[in-house]
């Protein structure tokens, strides 16, 4: 199992020996052990990087593909162009597609790194600048440029290519900035960028590889059951379109083993999702319920929690409404006790006067209190037909015709 899913191993494991393994029983247990999905997929889009490398790793389509993607370098010889495609990477053990050199008198070393993907990968201009460590190393190492004794380096021009056979491609751009990568900032000082090259064309030697991708994903997905169809589809409408004519007639049998591995890896793929899902549905489902129990638990917690408040908010607005009744009552009760007294006052006020038991002097001598005071209190028995004026005159010694406006003065007064 370890010698597929390995990274390196995917690489130098030739098809047929990826077949080989994947098909048997235990490969296909070792891989549900695992639950490897990503492996999966390397293993379904290994057979388009199988093709871009035994298309353009060769020396002639190498110069092609050179002059193709370095407009300004076209009438370059082909002893100058060379192979610089890298093995590994030093951290994680990550592998360049392809990547080429392109020297010329007078002008710097030219270095273009290219990757191919058939499904889109969120972290390719990570995965790009590794490469770049990696190809700069091996060149300043192979070409004896030690970069840190004080002489000056002269540093290769870097150019860096996608090249993009997916079905998704409306939201692909055409160039991808390094800005993406950095998520929460704007002043990173390092930036680069990646050109993406999706478009399929006669015209160009990288043009027709990538239509003939094209057309494969078509057709695969029209007839997802039927190999030999589909392959037969594909090689004849690529031939059509003049889409790699020379390598399918010299590489025929391989073009055949490449594409049908694509079939027996999806038919494995399968397969391992059918099973996960099945091994992996009744503990979905367990997880599920527990995480119901825990949620009906919560709103347990959550309703006692309201019936709390709600009771302690009832026995706040219950004893709000009690002391407010008793501040009513005791208000009520205060007002009668002095309506009682004034009635009082004035009741003994209109005895005095209709008796005439006393002066007024002696009556404020008497029960201390003010002159005013009592013209207030006579001013509202008159009013109530207790006393009369001339009998109010005679007590306050005030005019019968005044004795009136002028009581009413000091209760105005008050």
């Amino acid at each position: 199992m370890s010698e597929v899913i390995n990274n390196d191993n995917l690489k130098e494991t030739n098809e047929d020996q990826v077949i080989d393994q994947a098909n048997t029983a235990q490969q296909f247990s070792n891989y549900k052990e695992t639950n490897n999905v990503e492996t999966f997929n390397l293993l379904r889009h290994k057979w388009k990087d199988n093709l871009f490398h035994s298309i353009f790793s060769k020396p002639e389509n190498l110069v092609k593909l050179g002059r193709e993607l370095v407009s300004d370098r076209k009438d370059i010889a082909p002893e100058n162009v060379k192979n610089v495609t890298i093995t590994t990477v030093f951290i994680r053990d990550f592998y360049n597609d392809l990547g080429f050199s392109i020297q010329k008198d007078g002008e710097n070393t030219l270095i273009g790194l290219v990757e191919a993907q058939s499904m889109w990968h969120v972290n390719i201009l990570i995965r790009m600048f590794y490469y770049v460590q990696g190809t700069l190393r091996s060149y300043f190492d192979k070409n004896d440029l030690d970069i840190t004794e004080n002489h000056f380096v002269n540093m290769p021009e870097i150019r860096l290519y996608l090249v993009y056979t997916g079905s998704d491609r409306k939201n692909v751009p055409k160039i991808l900035y390094s800005r993406k990568v950095y998520k929460h900032s704007k002043n990173a000082d390092l930036t680069f960028k990646v050109h993406v090259l999706q478009e399929e064309t006669a015209e160009t030697f990288l043009g027709q590889y990538i239509g003939f991708c094209k057309i494969f994903n078509r057709y695969r997905e029209k007839y997802p059951n039927d190999k030999m169809k589909c392959i037969k589809e594909t090689v004849s409408e690529a031939l059509q379109k003049g889409y790699l004519p020379d390598y399918f007639l010299d590489h025929k049998d391989e073009v055949q083993k490449m594409l049908d591995s694509e079939f027996d890896i999806q038919h494995l793929y399968n397969k391992f999702v059918n099973s996960i899902a099945a091994e992996t549905e009744e503990k979905i489902t367990a997880r599920e319920r527990k995480k119901a129990d825990k949620r009906v638990k919560v709103l347990e917690a959550q309703a006692d929690k309201r019936v709390k408040v709600a009771v302690a908010e009832a026995q706040a607005q219950a004893q709000a409404l009690a002391d407010k009744r008793v501040k009513v009552a005791e208000a009520q009760a205060q007002a009668q006790a002095e309506e009682r007294l004034k009635n009082a006052k004035e009741q003994y006020l209109t005895a005095i006067i209709n008796n005439k038991a006393m002066t007024i002097d002696a009556y404020c001598s008497c029960f201390n209190i003010s002159e005013n005071e009592i013209k207030e209190l006579g001013y509202d028995v008159l009013q109530k037909g207790l006393i009369t004026k001339d009998s109010a005159s005679t007590f306050f010694g005030l005019p019968i015709d005044e004795v009136e406006s002028q009581l009413k003065s000091f209760k105005n007064l008050h």
